[in-house]
């Protein structure tokens, strides 16, 4: 009878054993997965960001793609909050045709269980560039900025602020690469996830509101916007606006003419981006071709330090000039040969 108890004691115990060692090893990869918070997981080299994945996905508990680099998420960021949940800040590689961007975040609890899964777009042909949190502007709110670039066509679309609340992400702001808000219009999808049916409103307002300025986007650490020193990033600008309606930007980026608004008329309303446009500048002696045909050359009168000469990519519109002058330190685009061919058009 002893014998036979303590085969029984044995029994049980290594039954108890076996079915505590999933739990166990689950606690070990939470607390691996914890010494990650605060690290720069983008400069993990392949072999780390390949066990950081692993780990994430033991934690999770998802299909592990660790070995499937085409398929492996590429982690940003992992934060920790203040009522010790974790946030996580992916990219998803394996979006969805023609090329929409994807952030993954997911929220989860101190314990490792997963309390939310967000997948959502940030841009159409737009390529994700880095994210990161922003603690020194938002101590104790979880906002975040992804900085981007177009590509193949896509939108020119340098930011997006994201705040996650009640562990739901939120877009906030998008800038341009002069940190200027844009609209979030899109030719094909939408940038950044859709509201949910219930949430706080009034903090949403007020995150937004901290980011329209040029001061408290300085205090958040991103430094201030870029200036217009590069003639040829307003003219891409001068150029995206145009295309898309957006009169605000066509005034910041042109010198003032009394009939702007017209280069407004035509336009799509939507994201098309101006990547996809080549744009030269010329210089003493270059040719070009007049809207007559007639081939022109460029002079010394033509160009200097303070005016530059553009044509775009000749595929598109081998006569298209644009003059560039630096007007008190900024570079503004000359929009009356728009302007004129704009009427031409409309008549």
């Amino acid at each position: 009878m002893r014998f036979s108890l303590k085969r029984l004691l044995a029994f049980v115990t290594l039954i108890a054993l076996i079915c505590a060692a999933p739990t166990c090893w689950q606690q070990i990869q939470l607390q691996r997965f914890r010494t990650y918070i605060d690290h720069d997981l983008e400069k993990l080299s392949e072999a780390e960001r390949k066990t950081f994945v692993s780990i994430t996905d033991s934690v999770l508990n998802r299909p592990d793609f660790s070995d499937q680099p085409p398929l492996m998420p590429e982690p940003y960021f992992l934060s920790r909050l203040s009522n010790g949940n974790l946030i996580l800040v992916e990219r998803s590689l394996a979006g969805p045709v023609p090329g929409n961007s994807l952030i993954r975040i997911s929220a989860i609890k101190s314990n490792g269980m997963l309390l939310s899964q967000t997948e959502f777009p940030t841009g159409w042909r737009i390529g994700i560039v880095s994210a990161k949190r922003i603690v020194e502007e938002f101590p104790s709110d979880f906002v975040f900025v992804v900085n981007s670039k177009p590509q193949h066509a896509g939108r020119e679309v340098a930011k997006q602020f994201y705040a996650m609340i009640d562990g739901y992400p939120f877009l906030l702001r998008l800038e341009d690469p002069f940190g200027n808000p844009l609209q979030n219009q899109t030719r094909h999808f939408k940038i950044g996830p859709e509201l949910p049916p219930k949430y706080d409103s009034a903090l949403v307002e007020k995150l937004k509101a901290s980011l329209t300025t040029k001061t408290d986007n300085a205090r958040s650490g991103l430094g201030p916007p870029v200036s217009q020193s590069s003639a040829d990033s307003v003219l891409r600008a001068f150029l995206n606006a145009k295309a898309t309606g957006d009169l605000d930007t066509l005034k910041r980026y042109s010198i003032d003419h009394p009939e702007l608004a017209i280069l407004c008329q035509q336009s799509s309303k939507s994201d098309i981006g101006t990547s996809h446009i080549g744009i030269y500048e010329l210089a003493v002696g270059d040719s070009f071709a007049l809207p007559s045909g007639k081939q022109n050359r460029v002079s010394n009168s033509m160009v200097n330090e303070k005016r530059k000469l553009f044509a775009t990519h000749p595929t598109f519109s081998p006569s298209t000039l644009f003059a560039a002058h630096l007007i008190d330190g900024h570079w503004k685009i000359d929009p009356e040969p728009s302007i004129a061919a704009q009427k031409a058009t409309n008549k």
